[in-house]
């Protein structure tokens, strides 16, 4: 799913994340390198099929079978209670390895972090953080922390130049091209992806065009189902997702403690489903699709992941009152789905147009 990256770059022992609380300047700090984990829920069930009675849930069962594939490359694999789909992750891996069953899986270390506005919240975030530095790397260095803090600020600002690419009505580039240069630097140390994407950049191809839209997903979507999308008229300028646009998030402030300049960004990262009211989610979305200048949303719901659909009819009833169609992706193959998307946008489009 992710774009090529230098051969240099993967022998280095890495620390596997999936949540957007994981800190990537702590990665980094404590020498590894960030390695994001990604389900791929349209594979056929591989080695974790042996933990799912009755099929078991389906992104718990796609995680699992991916961190077992990636194990012997991980030092551990940070897990966040948000959401909460991780944090019964962690608890299958815990109770594995009380069992000493756990050896298939990478060690896993779990972060508790609160998007509270609250000084307890931060006090909490503070000493969750610390005592993952400690686990990860005793003793990391502060001017350690500092360097990484600056260096992945930096990755933010080539992300939000990228993002911003594909909205160029001009001669954008397409929402997979932006996925794979964007996600590839989920899976690298910060300088190495500064010194891979600026000859990508330099280079950058232009996309036909096709109508602009957002997709918010659920779960990080696969770059076919983009690809899929796009080869049928659509364009998808910004993701509501944990990638791409939403994933970007805000800086950390570099003047405070290091410690205390991550909680503070990660604990305020763009709103998710998971963790944040759906007031904040309505009025976060509104605003990417307003400055994004688009017509549509497409939402990638599976019946399973709850968050997201307990906010989808307030979100509906606002882009709608704003006059933006939404449109529900149909389960099935990218194509599928992708046919699906359109055929429910053109009758959109006609239904409008006949009452207009």
């Amino acid at each position: 799913m992710a774009a090529s990256t230098p051969d240099d770059e993967r022998p280095a022992q890495a620390v596997g994340w999936l949540g957007l609380d994981a800190p990537l300047e702590l990665i980094e700090a404590a020498g590894f390198r960030p390695q994001r984990i990604l389900a791929d829920l349209d594979d056929a069930p591989g080695g974790a099929a042996i933990y799912g009675e009755g099929g078991g849930h389906p992104w718990m069962r796609a995680t699992a079978d991916s961190l077992m594939s990636q194990a012997r490359n991980l030092e551990a694999v940070i897990l966040c209670s948000t959401p909460v789909n991780e944090l019964w992750l962690y608890n299958f891996l815990l109770s594995l390895q009380l069992r000493d069953e756990g050896a298939a899986f990478p060690r896993a270390e779990l972060l508790n972090l609160s998007h509270e506005p609250r000084p307890s919240a931060l006090r909490l975030n503070l000493h969750s953080l610390r005592a993952l530095a400690d686990r990860l790397a005793p003793g990391v260095a502060e001017a350690a922390l500092e360097a990484a803090i600056a260096g992945r600020n930096r990755v933010r600002a080539r992300l939000r130049e990228i993002d911003g690419l594909r909205r160029n009505r001009a001669g954008a580039i397409s929402g997979a091209q932006a996925r794979r240069w964007m996600d590839a630097a989920d899976s690298m140390t910060s300088q190495t992806w500064l010194d891979w994407i600026a000859p990508e950049l330099a280079a950058a191809p232009l996309a036909a065009g096709g109508l602009p839209v957002v997709l918010s997903s659920a779960i990080p979507p696969a770059i076919e189902l983009y690809e899929a999308l796009e080869a049928r008229g659509f364009r998808i300028v910004a993701d509501d997702a944990d990638i791409g646009s939403r994933a970007i998030g805000p800086d950390a402030d570099g003047a405070s403690d290091p410690f205390e300049s991550l909680v503070k960004r990660y604990a305020a990262r763009f709103p998710a489903p998971a963790g944040w009211s759906t007031e904040a989610r309505v009025a976060w979305l509104l605003d990417l699709v307003q400055t994004s200048g688009v017509q549509a949303v497409l939402f990638d719901q599976p019946a399973w992941s709850h968050p997201a659909a307990w906010d989808y009819p307030t979100e509906r009833r606002a882009l709608e009152a704003a006059g933006v169609a939404c449109v529900e992706l149909p389960s099935g193959t990218p194509l599928v789905r992708a046919i699906g998307a359109r055929e429910a946008l053109a009758s959109l489009f006609n239904a409008e147009t006949a009452h207009g």
